[in-house]
């Protein structure tokens, strides 16, 4: 390849708040493919191939008559303990259950593929949840109407029916920099679930929440009017939980708005929790809405896309990739509570150490110099091709972000989930909780 035919741009990326010592970059590669590109070809990039495995085949004809989806194995609550492994019913309205309690041994545990054995881990284990290839796949196993991740994350066509599309999420105490992090690195943002389970933020170790092992949390990417239906499963210890789905208007669905003690009672630690709502269209965002859970880790991009028939905006690009999400985020290197209220010698006020883009990001140290190596994010794009980036903003605290694509215009054609009026832009300026589309 030519070395003419490579270039490289950066995304400069600062928060407008006072006293803040560093401006990070965003390293874009732009790449020509060895295989020729068709012109306004499909996005039919999988959001992740984990689920493909031991997972049953979908049904196009999924079951809709109900407005919500009823999990096969019962609604049934469970108390995190090993002695007591037996789930204890609710009534059948709750939204809890346990995702493994009540399922059969040959649903929970995928056979051997060569020996045909039944591989199950130690029942008294209390770290069962940890089993992953199993935990998050035995519902889409027992229930042929649902739709895997990767099935969701498509290209969306008029006329196509609606899917029933599964996820499930972990959530747990986790560590930037972990034991995972010396065996592999992670490869890939916007997924659903990470083989690699390394969480490398912006290079300086401390202790974190995840979904999934994973910052940001797994990416909910599905079609307009897909029912989506989520599980999640809260092993924090000593937290409660809930899910707020930022952008999706819960019509008839209020009660899964994740306001704790508004909408529901938070999920209690050991218990399942499982969201049902209809996507409207948009790039939206789910995030803990919880004490300051958000800050340290629980958060994760939500893609709702159309037909290019419904979006008066379609003409504007050629491909609209599940890769293409850039979602920005404060990040402390210390526990949130540590900051909230604040402190008033040491450290006092709320201000990030620094800013992450899909997770990644670097620190210079203020005081010696030093900075971190970790890898920023990379996105791969075609000269002479037009993109549709869609920008979320996560931040936490009250400072806005400003970001500029070095050497490209941006043409901004939504914000907040709604098509605007195209406007041509060198810069945006955005707010935690807004989304853009350039």
């Amino acid at each position: 390849m030519k070395s003419k035919e490579i270039y490289q741009t950066f995304i400069l990326f600062l928060a407008i708040c006072n006293d803040f010592p560093e401006t990070y970059a965003l390293r874009v590669a732009n790449l020509l493919p060895k295989q020729h590109i068709k012109d306004h070809q499909a996005d039919l990039t999988p959001s992740e191939s984990f689920w493909q495995q031991h997972v049953a085949t979908s049904s196009s004809s999924a079951p809709f008559d109900s407005p919500f989806y009823s999990a096969a194995h019962g609604l049934v609550q469970t108390h995190p303990s090993i002695n007591h492994p037996s789930p204890v019913p609710l009534n059948a309205g709750s939204g809890y259950l346990n995702s493994r309690g009540s399922l059969p041994t040959s649903a929970r545990y995928p056979s051997n593929k060569i020996t045909g054995t039944v591989v199950e881990p130690n029942p008294k284990s209390p770290f069962r949840h940890l089993d992953f290839s199993t935990s998050a796949t035995a519902e889409l196993r027992r229930n042929p109407a649902l739709s895997a991740p990767d099935e969701c994350a498509r290209a969306c066509r008029e006329g196509e029916p609606p899917r029933i599309c599964y996820y499930h999420f972990t959530l747990e105490y986790y560590t930037v920099l972990g034991a995972a992090c010396q065996v592999c690195t992670p490869n890939a943002t916007n997924t659903v679930w990470s083989h690699c389970q390394c969480v490398l933020a912006d290079g300086v170790e401390r202790g974190i929440l995840t979904a999934n092992r994973m910052i940001p949390g797994p990416s909910i990417q599905v079609c307009e009017n897909d029912k989506v239906v989520i599980d999640v499963e809260n092993h924090m210890e000593g937290m409660e939980v809930t899910i707020h789905w930022h952008g999706i208007w819960q019509r008839g669905s209020q009660y899964y708005d994740g306001v704790p003690f508004v909408t529901q009672c938070p999920i209690q630690q050991g218990n399942t929790f499982r969201y049902q709502w209809t996507g409207n269209a948009g790039t939206h965002f789910w995030h803990a809405h919880t004490g300051l859970q958000k800050l340290d880790g629980l958060y994760g991009s939500v893609v709702v896309r159309q037909p290019p028939s419904r979006d008066p905006n379609s003409h504007l690009y050629d491909f609209d990739l599940t890769t293409h999400i850039m979602l920005i985020s404060d990040w402390l290197h210390e526990d949130a509570a540590e900051r909230y209220p604040g402190r008033l010698a040491v450290n006092t006020g709320q201000d990030p150490e620094s800013m992450l883009i899909n997770g990644k990001g670097q620190f210079r140290d203020p005081n010696t110099g030093f900075m971190t190596n970790t890898p920023l994010e990379i996105f791969t794009i075609t000269p002479g091709r037009r993109y549709r980036f869609r920008m979320i903003n996560a931040f936490a605290s009250v400072c806005p972000a400003q970001v500029t694509i070095e050497g490209h215009g941006m043409t901004v054609i939504a914000t907040d989930g709604e098509p605007v009026h195209p406007v041509d832009v060198n810069t945006i300026i955005s707010f935690s909780g807004m989304s853009h589309f350039p």
